[in-house]
């Protein structure tokens, strides 16, 4: 029973450009903030591929996906949660889905093949020392809130951590002993967790076999416990100038405030018929191509409105008399903006993964190939669908405003 789905960060990352372009001087960290976030993107990739192959196992494991958890002066960010009515906890780190050629070394350690300089580079997560750190902070959590007791002894709940990556990604083990069952490949996961689920790590102690023996809980426990969790979760502040510690620009008076609305507003007609003020000139004409500017700097309001258009250090008019041509220039980012995986659009139209593709299999946008696999088709590209993934392993996403008003025009069929 999937109980929590990623979370949305695309305003995490429209403040994180924002930065970038209003403090040029601190690029690299933000640079790096914005690629954590790309890293992110697998775990919206896993949670649909779990979504769609978790049938089979729906009423015995509950799953949260991007879960954050905050416990005293600590935070804890999980990329997945399973948990099974033994109470059996597995949290799945997928970071590196992807990265090519991965090494962990006996230290646990992960390096990335770089193919620029030719030799093994330091990840930009460690998913192993992290998921060891998120497992204690877990276990304290649930030690000191709600969970289920039997004979007055709270029931046991072992946590045990894994790595997935893709089926075409190289993994190198140091230590196979310690990590070859924790590294897991896409395609192999879900077999791995059908046989690993059901066993309990052995723990020494009477009070342990007790536990053991008497651990596993009904579906409206299982549930219970995962709500409680789900209710925990605190979304990532928006908190990157002091995360940064870059400097909060100043306030602006009242009295400039109102200027600038002054200014913006006359300035609207101009920019509705997508033509400026000739500038004054005493000499040989000027071409009307660059525009007259004025003395004073350009208001961030003015900035925000421009925001949609493409910039360049040359004439204003010619990047907007190319997008007015063409259209594809605005087009194509807002399409991107508004890019969103399947699992995420098949929740807001209130619908499960597996049956959102299938309706775009209906509709033409998706068709199974001669292994009876998902693939897009050239409708589905050109509505804007994209395919991340080979083979079982593929996942989609899609242009969230077109697929919504395709589905209002014409809604799925009800199954007979």
């Amino acid at each position: 029973m999937l109980t929590k789905h990623p979370d949305d960060l695309s305003h995490h990352a429209e403040a994180l450009h924002e930065l970038m372009e209003s403090h040029p001087e601190h690029a690299d960290v933000i640079h790096r903030e914005l690629l954590q976030l790309q890293l992110r993107e697998s775990v919206h990739m896993f949670a649909e591929l779990l979504e769609m192959q978790m049938d089979p196992l729906d009423e015995n494991v509950v799953i949260l996906h991007d879960l954050r958890l905050e416990h005293e002066d600590q935070v804890v960010e999980i990329d997945h949660l399973l948990i099974n009515r033994n109470l059996q906890i597995t949290l799945v780190d997928s970071v590196l889905i992807g990265c090519g050629s991965l090494r962990i070394n006996a230290e646990g350690e992960s390096l990335i093949w770089s193919e620029d300089n030719s030799r093994w580079l330091t990840a930009v997560r460690q998913p192993f020392p992290e998921l060891a750190e998120k497992a204690l902070i877990l276990g304290q959590i649930l030690d000191e809130g709600w969970w289920p007791k039997r004979l007055g002894i709270s029931l046991a709940h072992p946590i045990e951590t894994c790595l997935v990556v893709d089926d075409h990604d190289r993994v190198i083990l140091d230590d196979p002993a310690t990590y070859e069952s924790r590294v897991i490949k896409l395609g192999d996961f879900l077999p791995w967790y059908s046989k690993q689920r059901m066993k309990t790590p052995l723990t020494q102690g009477v009070k342990a076999l007790v536990r053991r023996a008497t651990n596993r809980v009904d579906l409206n426990t299982l549930e219970r416990i995962a709500f409680d969790l789900a209710d925990r979760h605190q979304p990532a502040p928006v908190d990157y100038f002091q995360r940064l510690h870059l400097d909060q620009p100043a306030p602006v008076p009242m009295e400039a405030r109102d200027e600038t609305d002054v200014m913006d507003d006359e300035a609207q007609p101009a920019e509705a018929t997508g033509s400026a003020a000739p500038p004054e000139t005493t000499g040989a004409a000027t071409p009307h191509t660059t525009p007259a500017t004025d003395s004073k700097p350009e208001s961030r309001k003015s900035r925000r409105k421009k925001a949609g258009h493409a910039q360049s250090p040359q004439s204003s008019s010619a990047p907007a008399a190319k997008v007015g041509e063409t259209g594809q220039a605005d087009d194509k980012g807002a399409e991107e903006d508004d890019r969103q995986p399947s699992s995420r659009i098949a929740a807001a139209l209130k619908m499960k993964t597996p049956e959102f593709l299938a309706d775009m299999e209906s509709r033409g946008l998706l068709k199974r190939n001669s292994k009876d696999q998902l693939e897009l088709t050239p409708a589905g590209r050109k509505i804007g669908g994209k395919a991340k993934g080979r083979g079982g392993n593929r996942s989609f996403s899609w242009p969230r405003s077109s697929i919504e008003a395709l589905f209002h025009s014409s809604p799925p069929n009800p199954e007979p």
